[in-house]
């Protein structure tokens, strides 16, 4: 896998000089978008369906016969596979008529515009065996598709094979995703984690099946099976259904995928894909038995964990404390069984009025034991226990808007200020205030604060002019505010308020968006983000706040269609938290220099834009639910594991604000 907003009183509408729109060439970046042709329509399908395209970041899947297999998604490479190195299962039983292992997949992930798909069937199969082989379909194992490809030979242009995937699996084996996360894109092997084999996951052993259904069928009663079969032009059509073959349509490529079950009464294998939850059936598909050479290149593994199993018991000092392990909760003395080598998510939940101390074990190791969010790995009959120490954890303040449109604040969203506003709040704190800005329902823009000793609120005051869309908001450690907004000639505008002062009055600044701006402070630098004006590039300025001066505007790779946001650690540390295409959250980070590369939170999606802020070297991230619920999680700096995601009180129609 996000918008919540708060909404401001009615008051006469804010103006902004209506200038000429200075274009900058914010018009014309976007990650690129393969669009799936119209004429690819006539796929043959029974059964429900339900229509989606692959999105990773804004990625999706093109049916042009002159495009590369990296473009389409593809990147399977067929091989020559002796007849006497198939191996043909024996099952003591009768086959079932219906077969399924979707409930121990991990999520579907997307390989976007890169040729990786066998190192996405590869580690999907992987992934699922070592679930079985704990017994745990709930285990939140996450292996790193990159080390394996681009450490074992794998070019996004080229693609792979899929024995040359699980012979480094064999041998090698990958780390977690963390280690070595994905960029779909072509990377040194150097580039991941330092202590990689000690946190890789192998395979014991893998043979090809033989190529008919009935030896398929009882090889998936052993997990899922990694499969390559031939793309027809008419596949990118596919909503849902059965797929069958046209027999019209030129084939484009090879691709490889799991195969996680099958129906033999109706004829069909269920497969799991790599481009992303939004395309076919919730990222899986369909295929007729023999279609498209499904059944030729068919391998079964095993995973290489040993079948013993460890008791860990948990422990709270104080005992009213809770840890949460693979997202079940766990209180003082409760006991949870896992396999050997199995990395648990664990998450230490302090008691109120405490914060998380320190951790303490026998028979477990930690990746990060100075986190509250980590995982641990099972080696040993043990215990876990965990620390905490009197004390307020680290606290950020959220505005958003209800569903009344209404404004509320805290740390839990609860308290309820003046006036309304159809759009999201912004806000910041600093000197012992929550400030924040709205737009009014007459396009004015509202500025208050809150003095969070006292929960006084001081009213609203209006800022000459007015915006379009929702302002942006941020605080200098002197307690200067700048206000940044939109104007309505889609001009770019920014007004200082230093400590105890005026407003300044507004200063256009170069360049133009069709949408919300994002900013934050950064030692001298003021950071903006906006959107260009095709609605989904991602442009970054920065203006030197002691001089004035402007110093320029940056592309981004990628996309976005939402509102962003940015939250700085340092002056050479600031995040970009955006939303993809797929309704993830991604995450990007100046290092003072240059932007190092998107990442996304695990879990978790928005239909609308983030927030974010930085509090006690901890990234917070708030959205918007897809059921408009209000969620949270947090990561320490500079490269702390994920939490699990938090519901606050009430729900909203736009991105909450954090501060």
């Amino acid at each position: 896998m996000s918008t919540l907003a708060c909404r401001s009183e009615r008051y006469p509408p804010l103006f902004v000089p209506s200038l000429l729109i200075l274009l900058i060439s914010l018009t014309s970046f976007a990650i690129p978008v393969y669009a799936v042709s119209s004429s690819a329509q006539n796929v043959t399908t029974s059964g429900p369906s339900t229509r989606g395209v692959p999105a990773p970041n804004s990625l999706s899947v093109m049916q042009d016969a002159n495009v590369t297999g990296e473009a389409l998604g593809l990147g399977w490479l067929p091989e020559d596979v002796p007849a006497d190195a198939r191996v043909t299962p024996v099952y003591a039983a009768a086959l079932p008529t219906h077969f399924d292992w979707s409930n121990w997949m991990t999520s579907v992930k997307n390989q976007g515009g890169c040729g990786s798909c066998v190192g996405f069937a590869a580690v999907g199969a992987t992934e699922a065996q070592y679930r079985i082989a704990a017994n745990s379909p709930g285990w939140d194992v996450d292996l790193s598709e990159q080390h394996l490809f681009s450490c074992g030979g794998g070019q996004c242009g080229y693609g792979w094979y899929i024995s040359a995937a699980l012979n480094r699996l064999r041998d090698y084996g990958t780390p977690d995703e963390a280690c070595f996360p994905y960029t779909a894109q072509d990377r040194s092997c150097s580039g991941g984690c330092a202590d990689w084999q000690s946190r890789a996951f192998k395979i014991a052993s893998w043979s090809w099946v033989a190529n008919n259904p009935n030896a398929v069928e009882a090889a998936l009663m052993n997990g899922p099976l990694v499969a390559g079969f031939t793309v027809y032009s008419d596949f990118f059509g596919y909503h849902g259904g059965v797929y069958h073959w046209d027999h019209v349509s030129q084939a484009v490529g090879g691709h490889a995928i799991v195969i996680v079950g099958y129906d033999s009464n109706e004829q069909y294998w269920i497969v799991k894909n790599s481009w992303g939850s939004g395309w076919g059936e919730n990222g899986y598909f369909r295929i007729g038995f023999r279609e498209a050479g499904i059944e030729n290149y068919v391998a079964s593994i095993r995973a290489s964990i040993s079948p013993t199993t460890y008791t860990v018991t948990f422990n709270t000092d104080p005992s009213t404390g809770t840890i949460v392990a693979d997202g079940e909760t766990k209180t003082d003395g409760s006991a949870g069984t896992y396999g050997a080598s199995q990395r648990v998510h664990v998450v230490a939940n302090p008691p109120s009025g405490y914060s998380f101390s320190s951790w303490e074990s026998s028979g477990v190791t930690f990746d990060d034991q100075s986190s509250k969010d980590t995982y641990m790995t099972v080696s040993a009959d043990g215990w876990l226990k965990v620390h905490f120490a009197l004390g307020s954890p680290p606290v950020f303040h959220s505005v958003i808007r209800g569903t009344d449109n209404g404004i509320r604040y805290g740390s839990l969203g609860q308290t309820v200020l003046p006036g309304s506003t159809p759009d999201s709040p912004a806000a910041a704190a600093c000197g012992g205030a929550l400030h924040v800005a709205v737009r009014g329902s007459d396009n004015g823009i509202y500025y208050g604060y809150v003095t969070l000793s006292t929960n006084v609120f001081s009213g609203w005051g209006r800022v000459p002019g007015s915006t379009p869309s929702a302002p942006a908001l941020a605080a200098a450690p002197d307690c200067t505010l700048y206000l940044l907004v939109r104007g309505s000639d889609n001009g770019i505008y920014l007004n200082t308020l230093p400590n105890g002062g005026a407003w300044s009055g507004w200063q256009k600044l170069p360049g133009a968006t069709t949408d919300s701006p994002a900013m934050t402070v950064a030692g001298p630098a003021l950071h903006i983000v906006v959107r260009g004006g095709d609605g989904s590039s991602i442009w970054h300025g920065m203006m030197d706040r002691n001089n004035g001066q402007w110093l320029g505007w940056s592309r981004l790779s990628g996309s976005t269609p939402s509102k962003m946001a940015l939250a700085a650690a340092s002056e050479t540390e600031v995040y970009l938290v955006v939303r993809g295409s797929d309704s993830r959250i991604y995450v990007n980070k100046w290092d003072g220099t240059t932007w190092t590369g998107w990442n996304y939170i695990p879990t978790g999606n928005t239909p609308s834009g983030p927030s974010a802020t930085i509090a006690e070297s901890q990234l917070y991230v708030a959205v918007r639910g897809m059921d408009n619920g209000i969620y949270w999680c947090g990561r320490g700096l500079p490269s702390g594991l994920w939490s699990s995601w938090t519901k606050l009180p009430g729900s909203t129609t736009s991105p909450p604000a954090l501060a």
